[in-house]
């Protein structure tokens, strides 16, 4: 595997498709290109699995061009390190390897998976609408060489499946993690009392963070509410500057981002789970795993009405408000939420039930098999 991820123990590319394939006998090791740090290469193993960082800043606020000329040198030395590894498939994490894996391809004739975690020239377009161009035109010119597309649901699949074989392979969290339910950290947390709203993920000004926090000022009784936002800050928001400045300070706890193992537990510290994201196309075309890690952990939602997936998941189940990304409709959820305990519960219990059934990564992780074993691959 491939992966220019910001961290090497990505749940979706670690946890879930590398752990599964290696209990299903496949060798895998992962050839990780840190993009943030430069350092030197660092080889590990972690349980079953082989890894080797790349530390290469490729820097911030270059030009495109010279950003090109950097990646030029970066994509011979992480493509060496993978053909060094010697492997039967080459399986590539979204659109900033998959350059990568053509080298590598090119090199050893195996076969080139694609694992397409969303529309990357559409994020692009979110800050960088001339990159994004760029990217579109790249990635429409490399898809010819991808054996299979791997991707996270229904509305990516019809992207892809024009051009290449595409299997849907869903980003959703591992059932045998939730079904024993863990212990909260309400009282470590200071929370004690509150009614937490749970925010996990990045953080930046497209997640609906900002619309949050304004709604949170303008719900009664605001002083009964903590949000508490889990997860790494990704562009130049800050969310206890914005607290701070909206006179929420004391309502806003950020503890930062957690280890893979401690989710479970911060996830049980909430009672309403929030996923409302801001109107871009890469948004309403994603399956946001903090949605079903919220089911999962029993927690009502708070989602976006008119994107695709969560919208669908929402409605069929009965397992949360759909509301728009605005302050006034975030508001009012919020308040209906805090007067009425028991829908609260009742949409939580629904939401768990679906996971189990329906939402979970044991029933995805047989379709990734399925997928390597119709490449010929061990």
């Amino acid at each position: 595997m491939v992966s220019a991820h910001y961290q090497l123990l990505d749940g979706r590319i670690f946890y879930r498709e590398a752990v599964s394939l290696a209990r299903a006998g496949h060798e895998v090791a992962i050839v990780h290109w840190d993009r943030f740090h430069d350092g030197e290469i660092e080889h590990r193993r972690i349980g079953p699995i082989l890894t080797t960082t790349l530390p290469i800043k490729i820097g911030t606020g270059r030009s495109l061009l010279a950003k090109a000329v950097k990646f030029r040198e970066i994509r011979k030395r992480v493509a060496a390190a993978v053909v060094a590894e010697r492997p039967e498939v080459v399986h590539c994490h979204d659109l900033e390897t998959l350059t990568i894996g053509i080298d590598v391809k090119k090199a050893l004739g195996v076969p080139l998976v694609f694992d397409a975690h969303e529309d990357y020239p559409a994020m692009v377009a979110m800050t960088n609408p001339v990159a994004a161009r760029g990217f579109a035109l790249l990635e429409s010119r490399a898809i010819r060489q991808v054996d299979h597309v791997i991707t996270v649901n229904e509305i990516l699949r019809e992207k892809y499946a024009r051009r290449r074989p595409t299997t849907v392979v869903a980003n959703y969290p591992e059932w045998e993690r939730f079904a024993t339910p863990a212990p909260s950290r309400r009282a470590d947390l200071g929370l004690d009392g509150k009614l937490v709203i749970l925010y996990m993920g990045g953080l930046t000004t497209k997640r609906g963070l900002v619309e949050l926090l304004t709604a949170l000022g303008r719900v009664p009784e605001r002083s009964r509410f903590q949000a508490l936002l889990v997860g790494r800050s990704l562009d130049s928001l800050d969310c206890v500057a914005e607290a701070k400045h909206r006179g929420l300070g004391d309502l806003v706890t950020v503890p930062g981002e957690v280890p893979f193992a401690d989710v479970p537990s911060y996830l049980a510290t909430g009672d309403i789970g929030y996923v409302v994201l801001n109107a871009t196309k890469s948004n309403a075309q994603a399956t946001p795993v903090k949605l079903f890690e919220y089911m999962a952990a029993g927690l009502p939602v708070i989602a976006n009405s008119d994107f695709a997936v969560p919208a669908e998941v929402v409605r069929k189940w009965r397992c949360g408000l759909l509301v728009p990304c605005d302050p006034p409709s975030i508001a009012d959820a919020l308040t209906r939420f805090a007067a009425e305990p028991e829908l609260r519960r009742e949409m939580g219990e629904r939401g768990r039930e679906a996971v189990r059934r329906e939402y979970n990564w044991e029933s995805q992780a047989q379709r990734l098999i399925a997928t390597y074993a119709s490449l010929g691959s061990r």
